[in-house]
């Protein structure tokens, strides 16, 4: 393996058990599935993309607390439990039981390759309790959040007085384009799910004023996207805690 990359042993462990294009019904009655059991292989990109999306958030946390540590031969299951323990005390547990299914998917590709000899993830490691209700906040609860978050961090701070003004989801605020804001009749358009656009009023003109027009897209920052946007929500959900 020498010196490869994070991003490249993860590309490279998925591809060992990538079967996109292939029969996952096939593979179904080939691996004498059960109900509840995980079924080997990846079968579709969307799925491929949100594991190697959640690989990589694995190993910027590795980068950060084990920094001697390059190789995934070199992590153990003590190292995933600190992992998914950190996250539980921030994000979902639905956000936690994805990371977990999906750790466990690039450790079967991790197998393939003969790159480890144990378990990275552990086997005991359980997600109790359920999701939240969804529910709208009261508006000085919002603003009240909105302020400690850009205490904390101005441009996060910023994009939620976007939010809260546009009624924008956090994809569409993520994938803002500079000239579709249009400061001189507040509105701004809104690339949806499916790619549909929608063009909406903005309640408070200032917000569009604090806007970053100098490049193409507001938010989005090339392989940085994806970090911006777990970023705004890790913050989000501290502030949600207090």
């Amino acid at each position: 393996m020498g010196t490869t990359s994070w991003r490249g042993q993860i590309d490279r462990a998925l591809r060992a058990i990538d079967h996109i294009g292939e029969s996952k019904y096939a593979a179904k009655q080939a691996q004498d599935w059960q109900p509840g059991e995980a079924i080997a292989g990846l079968f579709s990109h969307r799925y491929r993309n949100t594991v190697f999306d959640r690989a990589i958030t694995f190993t910027n946390w590795l980068r950060e607390q084990y920094p001697a540590v390059r190789l995934f031969r070199e992590v153990d299951h003590e190292m995933t439990a600190e992992f998914l323990g950190a996250k539980a005390e921030i994000c979902t547990p639905d956000t936690v039981r994805t990371l977990l299914a999906t750790l466990k998917k690039l450790q079967e590709g991790l197998y393939a390759l003969n790159w480890i000899r144990e378990d990275i993830v552990p086997a005991e490691w359980q997600v109790s309790g359920r999701n939240p209700p969804r529910g709208p906040y009261a508006i000085d609860e919002a603003k009240a959040l909105q302020q400690w978050v850009e205490t904390r961090d101005t441009l996060y701070g910023q994009a939620l007085r976007f939010i809260l003004s546009s009624g924008a989801r956090i994809d569409e605020t993520l994938h803002l384009r500079a000239d579709k804001v249009l400061v001189d009749t507040k509105c701004v358009e809104l690339q949806g799910k499916g790619g549909r656009a929608r063009r909406i009023q903005v309640l408070h003109a200032d917000v569009l004023g604090q806007v970053d027009l100098s490049r193409r897209f507001v938010y989005l920052d090339g392989t940085k996207g994806l970090q911006w946007k777990d970023g705004l929500e890790r913050i989000v959900r501290q502030g949600v805690m207090l």
